[in-house]
């Protein structure tokens, strides 16, 4: 519409601002219904993330032998601040709070989101405490190498 009396025409119109409220009120709609109907998701993240966060504190405070920094450079430089308990208890609690504000904000497409997220987590898991005494090294730290 020529005058911007339009719902999204007017929101859109405003610049920064009505991206920015369109954006927080979005997060707020989502946040009422967030809990009750992905709870289950939330804690299969919740569990993913944390026995992703279990196996890095076993395997930096077990495998002197592997030198090996760890992959991600936020939590590397947590862990290089705080140790390797308290360095990956904050990337923990990051992760976490990471994937509840996204899942939040993205809505109905939380699950497959979460689900991911706790999928790969659990993959990391495996990774931290077996897999690394395998001859399996993952094709994507083939490709960064």
């Amino acid at each position: 519409m020529a005058n911007g009396s339009g719902n999204s025409e007017g929101r859109l119109s405003s610049g920064r601002q009505g991206l920015e409220s369109f954006g927080a009120s979005r997060f707020a709609r989502n946040l009422g219904v967030f809990w009750g109907r992905y709870k289950w998701f939330l804690l299969f993240f919740g569990l993913g993330v944390l026995a992703d966060c279990l196996s890095t504190s076993y395997f930096l405070l077990t495998d002197k032998h592997y030198q090996v920094e760890e992959v991600h450079a936020g939590v590397d430089l947590a862990i290089r601040c705080l140790g390797p308990l308290g360095g990956v208890a904050l990337a923990f609690v990051g992760k976490l709070a990471g994937g509840v504000f996204v899942g939040v904000y993205l809505g109905r497409w939380s699950p497959y989101v979460l689900s991911t997220a706790a999928v790969l987590s659990f993959w990391a898991a495996w990774y931290n405490v077996w897999g690394c005494h395998t001859d399996y090294y993952p094709m994507l730290l083939r490709l960064l190498s």
